[in-house]
């Protein structure tokens, strides 16, 4: 059945159950439930959306998620990452007890980066302390609930691997191809706010 799924072998069932299988083999042999982590599980919808097989590619993982996160009685707990509201699209109604949350929530919100402390713990491993003042003037600007502070761990990683040397490593990590459909089909009035927005953040650094 493995290499079935990994030569894509068998129908579109087997595959959608893949990750049920999974959790199943890994508790079988380690005899331990599994903690299932999914990161980024809306990146699919997003390269769906653009790539014009959306339909399509929602039904299959409302059927991967259900299968592998309903009645599992294999799976421990499972959590999900992701930027998209898609939840609307039903790909969750097969499951229970789920919770959501954003960076507009207290819980977890220290946990959407680095912390100050954590940031200079790292520099200071590295011998990069004194660069902090500098790394704080350029990485620290996000505030996730009443938590303020949060410092990007993709930017100050990089900066440390490039021995301090301070760039905008955020840049041209994401696909914006969603974004840049959504405002060319936007209303006017739709643009005006995405326009006035755009001010606002620039005025902002």
């Amino acid at each position: 059945m493995y290499r079935k799924i990994v030569h894509e072998e068998d129908e579109k069932s087997l595959i959608e159950q893949s990750l049920l299988l999974l959790s199943e083999w890994l508790h079988r042999y380690y005899d331990q439930r599994v903690i299932l982590l999914i990161d980024e599980y809306d990146t699919p919808a997003h390269a769906a959306f653009v790539g014009k097989y959306y339909d399509t590619l929602i039904g299959f993982l409302r059927n991967w998620l259900s299968a592998g996160l309903k009645d599992n009685i294999h799976l421990e707990r499972g959590m999900l990452t992701g930027i998209l509201r898609i939840a609307k699209e039903n790909i969750f109604s097969g499951l229970n007890n789920i919770s959501t949350f954003t960076i507009l929530n207290e819980t977890f919100s220290d946990k959407f980066g680095l912390l100050e402390s954590e940031v200079k713990e790292l520099l200071k491993n590295y011998g990069f302390l004194e660069k902090f003042d500098d790394i704080k003037k350029w990485y620290n600007g996000y505030r996730v609930g009443s938590c303020s502070g949060i410092y990007n761990p993709w930017s100050v990683l990089n900066c440390i691997a490039n021995q301090g040397s301070l760039a905008p490593y955020w840049v041209n990590t994401s696909e914006n191809a969603l974004m840049k459909e959504l405002i060319a089909q936007g209303t006017d009035h739709f643009k005006a706010d995405v326009e006035q927005l755009l001010i606002e953040v620039s005025g902002m650094r």
